[in-house]
């Protein structure tokens, strides 16, 4: 594979830089020019959106697709502007997920190949690194193509989401809270520089908040010093317990 890393060279990464920017347009100019609100598709949603929110849709941009129009005989139509639109973002969305399905495998199958050199240490920073990968192909599956694909798909089907839409919103913005936690909780050398942070902020706040850690770890420094025979400490500790108790404490 290495005779394909001049793909990712000047000016062959041009490449893909291009493809980001192609479907960015692509996905821009399919939302704005065939799925943005027209006066039919707010009539539709008018009643739902007012039983609802409790206000009426013409006071609140929206982006959305009818995919059908009714007409007075109770017969139907498909409205092929919202469905190819539709088509197009849902192609977009399966491309990505391919991609990723694509290239996860190829990096197994990479790290399965015996002949392939790489030392133990590099080796287990890829596994790590594919764990995080295969997680991060997870994720998205669960908050962003899954639910933004019901989002396209069922109101073709004749579904009716409702209020239900309202949760698809909060998983898909949950993606890219959850996406760099992946990161840092598998890779090791973050989990342990983490895990170390932590843990001096645990002791600072602990012998800030406790007496007797600061007693104690006075005690310690002091019985480690040996600068005293052990008989002048036992003298001074009996001397404070003879005052201590003459004085009622």
């Amino acid at each position: 594979m290495n005779h394909l890393l001049y793909l990712f060279t000047y000016p062959y990464g041009l490449i893909w830089f291009g493809m980001f920017i192609g479907f960015a347009v692509d996905w821009m100019g399919t939302v704005y020019l065939w799925a943005g609100a027209d006066q039919e598709s707010n009539d539709y949603l008018r009643e739902s959106f007012l039983d609802h929110y409790n206000d009426t849709i013409d006071n609140i941009p929206w982006v959305g697709m009818l995919y059908y129009t009714d007409h007075p005989d109770g017969s139907y139509s498909l409205r092929w502007k919202a469905f190819l639109s539709a088509m197009n973002l849902v192609s977009i969305n399966c491309g990505s997920l391919c991609a990723m399905l694509y290239f996860g495998y190829s990096i197994v199958k990479v790290l399965k190949d015996p002949n392939f050199g790489m030392s133990k240490k590099s080796k287990k920073m890829q596994v790590q690194l594919f764990k995080v990968l295969a997680i991060q192909t997870i994720i998205p599956c669960c908050c962003n193509y899954t639910p933004v694909g019901m989002l396209f798909i069922c109101p073709l089907l004749g579904i009716d989401l409702g209020e239900y839409t309202n949760g698809i919103a909060l998983l898909v913005s949950l993606y890219p809270f959850l996406d760099p936690i992946v990161v840092l909780c598998l890779v090791s050398d973050y989990r342990h520089a983490i895990m170390k942070r932590l843990c001096r902020r645990r002791r600072r706040l602990s012998t800030s908040t406790n007496p007797n850690c600061i007693s104690h770890a006075c005690d310690t420094a002091f019985s480690t010093t040996r600068r005293q025979p052990i008989n002048t400490i036992q003298q001074n500790a009996y001397m404070s317990s003879t005052v201590k108790i003459q004085s009622g404490i």
